[in-house]
Order: C-alpha cells, then structure tokens, then sequence
C-alpha cells in the first residue's frame, strides 16, 4: 500500500510548516491565531512612495521597479518557453500565505498578460496550488499550473515520490515510480519527471503527478519545496524557469530569495 490518508497529510502539512522556511508559511493552517503586521501590502507601502528610476511602474504587492524585478529571480539553467509573435515576457508576482511572494515571468499578447492566484491545500490530501487569474493564451480562470508539496534538502527527489506513490494501491508498482530528468528541449535544464524503473518508459503508470506522453507536465525542486507544473499543450503562457519565491527580510532592510 502507499501512505495513508494521515501521512500524506501530515506529508503537505510539511511542506506549509517546515522550519526550513524561517518563517515563510504557504497554508493557512501555519498562521491560524497569529496577528501578523507584514502583509505584502503593507511591507511594499514602504517603498511604493519612491519613483522608479525609468519612471516606469512598480509590481502592486511588493513595490517593485517592474524594470529591477527581474533581477530578483533566481533563474534555472535551460531553454526559455518560446512566444508567440506579437507577445512579451513581463514580471509578475503572486501573493503567497505568511507574506511571502512569488515572482515569476509571465506572456503578455495585445494587453493580455498571464497572471496565477494562490489557493491553499483542500483537506489534508492534496497540495497547495496555483491557478491562472487571467491567461494570455486562453487557459481557463481556474485551471490549475502548479502544485506545490514538501521538498527534503537531504533527500532530493524524496518530496515528490512521497506524493506520487501514496496514489498508487499496488506497493510493487509504487517503488518502481522513481525520478529522472526530463532532459526537454525549452524546459528547465533541473525539470524532472517520475516514471517507472526498469523498463522503457511507457507513461501513465504512476499516477496524476508520474510521467504522462500525452500530457506536458514535469518536478522541480527549489526552495524547500517541490513543484508540479501542468503546462498547456503547445505554447506555454509561464515560464517555469524562472519561478522564485521573496521575502521580506527580518531586519526590515528590503526583500530577498528564500534561502
């Protein structure tokens, strides 16, 4: 059998409260009774007032030069999604639970640029998500992009085969799911995927979250926690490259990379 119901939640429980974080909390369950002052809005009202040296726009939750944004991410070796003619990568940002902040490069076409929401985990058995807000290639409002579980800076890898093989019933079939690079052309250079050992990799033999032929989605970990993107057949509105997660530092003294 594969983890129970309990420990597969105590397992995404993990990945909201880790102590590796240092205080970044993903699920509402970490905050529950804390009265907490830093909000993204109210930390990016420091430096909101401040014009930006191009006189361009700042990013609305944390304040930042839409210009400097990109200087905060903490890009992955690997090709770029490519983009539709016509269309450009602008910075985005996300509010994530416990004041932290996902930045992450988006496609904007005629207008129209791509934006995620954060939702917290439904019940102990499924991760945390984001979802698109608005799409520039159509995905529906709603659909999810990315989940998100625990992550084991010890044991790389160990995070995502945790939630793939409490899926499967079939003990055998869950411990021949194991993690291999993706090695895709335009996908991050650290993209994995998780298939089944040995044997020619067939796909669909482990679950939502293993290998899929028909089905364009891959692992990366970073972070402390492990990310599942569901990219959308064809052109891709994200880049999952260069998704990174700030905070504002303890000393008041601006924000930084979760380390």
């Amino acid at each position: 059998m594969g983890l129970s119901r309990g420990e597969r939640g105590n397992l995404l429980r993990f990945a909201a409260c880790a102590p590796a974080l240092a205080g970044l909390l993903f699920l509402s369950a970490c905050t529950k009774g804390e009265a907490r002052d830093e909000t993204p809005a109210a930390l990016a009202e420091a430096v909101s007032g401040k014009p930006c040296p191009d006189n361009g726009e700042r990013l609305p939750i944390t304040g930042m030069c839409t210009s400097r944004a990109s200087g905060y991410l903490k890009y992955t070796a690997g090709g770029e999604p490519a983009k539709p003619k016509g269309c450009d990568w602008v910075m985005q940002e996300t509010a994530m639970a416990g004041g932290a902040v996902l930045l992450y490069r988006a496609l904007q076409c005629k207008g129209d640029a791509t934006k995620l929401v954060w939702a917290a985990q439904h019940g102990d058995t499924e991760p945390a998500r984001l979802t698109y807000e608005t799409s520039a290639l159509g995905n529906s409002k709603g659909r999810v992009a990315v989940e998100i579980a625990a992550s084991q800076d010890s044991a790389p890898g160990a995070g995502m085969l945790a939630l793939v093989r409490s899926e499967i019933r079939d003990p055998l079939q869950a411990t021949r799911c194991v993690t291999r690079r993706a090695d895709v052309a335009g996908w991050p250079a650290d993209a994995q995927l998780v298939d089944v050992w040995p044997g020619t990799p067939s796909g669909g033999a482990c679950g939502q979250y293993g290998f899929d032929r028909k089905t364009p989605a891959f692992w990366r970990e970073f972070q402390h926690h492990s990310w599942f993107f569901r990219l959308s057949p064809g052109r891709q509105d994200i880049d999952p490259g260069s998704f990174t997660l700030v905070a504002w530092g303890e000393d008041g003294g601006g924000w930084g990379q979760v380390r």
